[in-house]
């Protein structure tokens, strides 16, 4: 496993990490009907693959690559803020979540970002925890109409 940054040609796989993951990993704790608002079945063609190509060119976001096979993903933005961050369901556990942390963290470090902020599920609160993360508030969303429990958290950052 190596990290490394955002390639154009990664764009098919993220989606996947991202639609496979919510389905399969946040099932237990959302309906199936805001997992379908969440990352709807029918939401991937060659438009929306355009407009994820371009808005990960801009962010750059990290990937955890296997030989070619992208393991899970994240997004940090400007002002340490963590939006997208995604380890595919069937690498859950191997340490690819904590890998993309921390590139997240020293990056933000490195940008001299005092904290990171972010909004997690109900089902990613407990790795963030572990990585240090602190709950600032529970919160709702709304996805299509759908509210869903999240969590924002925040990751004090220090010399």
């Amino acid at each position: 496993m190596k990290l490394r940054r955002y390639k154009e040609t990664d764009t098919i796989q993220l989606c996947d990490i991202y639609f496979s993951t919510i389905h399969n990993v946040n099932k237990n704790d959302y309906t199936k009907e805001e997992l379908e608002a969440w990352a709807p079945s029918n939401s991937y063609n060659e438009e929306s693959y355009k407009k994820d190509t371009a808005r990960w060119k801009k962010i750059d976001p990290f990937i955890v690559d296997d030989n070619g096979i992208l393991l899970g993903f994240a997004e940090l933005e400007e002002k340490g803020h963590i939006n997208c961050f995604f380890v595919h369901h069937e690498h859950q556990g191997k340490g690819v979540g904590r890998m993309l942390a921390s590139a997240c963290i020293d990056e933000a470090k490195a940008l001299g970002y005092k904290k990171i902020i972010t909004e997690v599920s109900i089902t990613a609160k407990p790795f963030f925890l572990k990585m240090g993360f602190k709950v600032i508030e529970p919160t709702l969303c709304d996805i299509s109409g759908h509210m869903m429990k999240y969590y924002i958290m925040t990751y004090a950052l220090s010399d």
